[in-house]
């Protein structure tokens, strides 16, 4: 697979290159960068003109201000749609938290996946219908992204494959399954090691991601099982220490004992990276399997994953059992 010559994270390219190639964006898009410069938020529009005009009215002007407010407030990127003004909005926060918190290996495609992400709510008609029932618009979201960033960067180098642990994870600590991605984005990395992702025209890239949420999200039925089975974890996850290991036991036990396919697929991806024999870091937390625990794991996950027919995750989970260069740094 030949990955685009541009490397790094550039946003102006990058909203250039989405006009150039989504041509329809330029009737109704406003890329906004939002940052903090000396102490004050900052606000740069991109856009046609007649949408920037748009911008000094006081109803649209006051719409927009309080999106750039949220955005920075809830320290995140984000798009929107006002079907009033009939215009749609990329609010890009350069300097989010989160990506000083990624490896520095990562932080370009971090960026990149979150600029992608935001444009793929854009994209399509379903992009922003999202509910706990049925996260489409999160799935095409993340698939547009997955697709585009193996397009840019080629082969992952890690991130993605951790983004859909996060999404897992995240999906088993809050009991939300807004951004319940993890099978989407997985299918897409299983795919992309045959499917050459770099030949598909902008039009294709489009189409391809509304396949993949389409034929990849879950179930009603799915989501439904798998909250009621990982309840009595809800809201313990993201603050387990070398004390609180019984969470990680728990997490296993629910996982090996499910009959539900989906749930198995979930909590085994959940747990993968907690199967490296150095341990993990969560959340500035150190953690580490005791020898018997991880063993068991590292075999009964992997058989399991087969006896349901989930090759590919009783593979990967067989390739995080091994030791790595570095132990896994993990955030949520």
């Amino acid at each position: 697979m030949t990955a685009e010559a541009a490397t790094g994270f550039d946003y102006k390219r990058e909203v250039d290159a989405a006009f150039r190639d989504h041509p329809a964006l330029r009737k109704n898009t406003l890329f906004i960068l939002t940052k903090v410069e000396d102490g004050m938020s900052v606000n740069k529009v991109s856009g046609n003109w007649g949408l920037r005009l748009k911008t000094h009215l006081t109803p649209v002007a006051a719409w927009l201000q309080n999106t750039a407010v949220w955005a920075h407030q809830n320290d995140m990127s984000a798009a929107y749609k006002n079907d009033d003004y009939k215009i749609k909005a990329l609010i890009f926060k350069d300097d989010e938290s989160y990506f000083d918190k990624v490896p520095a290996k990562w932080r370009d495609t971090a960026r990149t996946f979150a600029f992608f992400h935001e444009l793929g709510h854009l994209m399509v008609q379903e992009g922003f219908d999202v509910t706990e029932d049925k996260p489409y618009g999160e799935c095409y979201a993340d698939a547009f992204a997955t697709i585009r960033c193996i397009q840019k960067f080629g082969a992952d180098d890690g991130f993605l494959d951790s983004t859909a642990w996060a999404r897992a994870y995240k999906f088993i600590h809050y009991n939300s399954s807004t951004h319940l991605t993890t099978t989407v984005i997985d299918k897409i990395l299983e795919d992309s090691k045959t499917r050459d992702f770099s030949k598909l025209t902008p039009a294709e890239t489009v189409e391809a991601a509304a396949q993949y949420a389409r034929d990849n999200m879950p179930s009603v039925v799915q989501i439904a099982t798998a909250k009621k089975n990982f309840k009595p974890l809800s809201g313990l996850l993201k603050y387990v220490n070398q004390d609180k290991m019984d969470r990680l036991q728990t997490l296993a036990s629910t996982t090996l004992a499910a009959g539900d396919r989906f749930t198995f697929y979930i909590g085994a991806r959940a747990f993968q990276p907690f199967l490296n024999p150095e341990g993990v870091e969560l959340n500035g937390s150190k953690l580490k399997l005791d020898f018997y625990e991880r063993t068991r794991m590292s075999q009964d996950l992997p058989k399991r994953a087969e006896r349901m027919g989930f090759d590919a995750l009783a593979q990967s989970t067989k390739e995080k059992a091994k030791p790595a260069k570095a132990p896994p740094v993990l955030k949520i």
